[in-house]
């Protein structure tokens, strides 16, 4: 062997040396890198003698990882049932004067002291006070009801957006990696990018991806509706300004899903159920109004078991006294007729298992949902963890980059001892 081709050789060790310490630490400081794929270089050896780079293979477990976006859009969906329900039974008072419970047993203490004592303006006055505080603890919860739909109304516009542009940056992604790929260059960045870019839409919808070879992926939901495959889909919805109760879709008054202008479904086939997208709009058309259903129950019966006696319509207010004397006297009667009162009590007797069970009903939701989002959670973080344990392990990373300076002083050396040799023969 000449020492020419020694020198060469050589020099495509090091080079080579210097390409694998620059990927492996490039590995070590993405280990923790939300889509980020190990890299190896791929090398041959050359005609002429040494080692060459022939390009970057990117390895990531594709099921594990199609697997694990699935679990995420589940785990989003639970969390945001599991909170609304939170949120509406934190509104209806689990306990206390300031729960629903709590005013309906507030309106009966006042009722029987005012019945002990029916000459006691004071007495009427309470029994009043009470009745205005649980109206205006309904109306309260009603208008929490209600924002919460308008917040979901919010969310799957935002998610909608989203979704949209990432599936536009997706198309383009599969160009640019096409484009790349077939002039021999790295696209492991666009790679990582890509992959970011899936995990933004699979947070709102389960995803499946579907590899079309030559560097391209097609996204479809997991009930079969496409998003991608060539040309990116679009979703359509129209956000109403404000809700209010009654407003559905069946009456036109809210917007559904549409996928390039066509409806799209959120269960079944050719859907795009499962995920935190489709959980928005089942708190917004579902979940949302059977709590105020629910509220709207024991509010008409509130009414109906007082009509007459001004207690929620407004008459008795100015003048109390109407709760003792009833709605047609023309003036104060005997102070001490206690039988329209005592004839509220009766009226009250079923009332508090009713906010009870108003609250129960919800109650008993929210404990099943977030048993099923601490599943899902657990679940989706089982496979995140997985997800990383087969990316980069910094151990052997660094166990590599011994061996890699190894490689580099073993050519660094040979060089040297080729320029000491020529030195040798020029000095002769």
């Amino acid at each position: 062997m000449s020492l020419t081709a020694a020198l060469s050789i050589a020099r495509s060790g090091l080079t080579v040396s210097s390409r694998s310490a620059e990927m492996t630490s490039q590995n070590v400081a993405n280990a923790l890198t939300e889509g980020y794929g190990l890299r190896e270089l791929a090398l041959s050896s050359r005609m002429t003698g040494g080692v060459q780079v022939t390009g970057v293979t990117r390895f990531a477990d594709r099921a594990l990882i199609g697997d694990r976006r699935i679990a995420d859009a589940v785990a989003a969906a639970d969390g945001s049932v599991a909170a609304f329900l939170s949120k509406i039974e934190k509104a209806i008072g689990t306990a206390g004067a300031g729960s629903l419970g709590g005013m309906v047993s507030g309106l009966e203490t006042a009722l029987i002291d005012a019945a002990s004592q029916p000459q006691s303006d004071a007495r009427l006055s309470a029994v009043v006070s009470a009745g205005q505080s649980l109206t205006g603890h309904i109306r309260g919860i009603t208008d929490q009801i209600q924002g919460v739909r308008q917040d979901a109304e919010t969310g799957i516009a935002s998610a909608v957006d989203e979704i949209n542009t990432a599936l536009k940056q997706l198309e383009d992604l599969n160009a640019r990696i096409a484009v790349d790929g077939s002039q021999g260059r790295d696209v492991g960045a666009l790679l990582d990018q890509r992959q970011q870019t899936v995990d933004r839409i699979a947070a709102h919808v389960p995803l499946r991806e579907i590899d079309r070879g030559n560097g391209q992926i097609a996204l479809m939901t997991k009930d079969g509706a496409m998003l991608l495959d060539g040309k990116a889909a679009v979703l359509g919805f129209q956000k109403a300004g404000v809700i209010v109760p009654g407003m559905s879709v069946e009456s036109g008054a809210l917007s559904g899903l549409t996928l390039n202008g066509q409806a799209l479904p959120l269960s079944g086939p050719g859907g795009a159920g499962g995920g935190d997208l489709a959980a928005r709009f089942a708190i917004r058309d579902r979940l949302a109004p059977d709590a105020q259903a629910a509220l709207d129950t024991f509010g008409a019966d509130l009414r109906a078991r007082f009509a007459g006696t001004g207690l929620f319509t407004g008459e008795a207010a100015a003048e109390p006294w109407r709760l003792r004397d009833g709605l047609d006297s023309a003036a104060p009667g005997a102070g001490g007729d206690a039988s329209r009162l005592n004839g509220m009590l009766s009226a009250m007797a079923v009332l508090s298992g009713a906010a009870t069970e108003v609250l129960s009903g919800v109650s008993a939701k929210r404990v099943a949902a977030e048993s099923a989002a601490a599943f899902s959670t657990a679940r989706a973080e089982t496979l995140r963890v997985a997800e990383l344990q087969g990316g980069v392990d910094t151990d052997t990373e660094m166990q590599k980059l011994l061996l890699i300076e190894q490689a580099y002083a073993a050519n660094a050396k040979v060089i040297q001892t080729v320029d000491a040799m020529m030195q040798a023969l020029l000095r002769i």
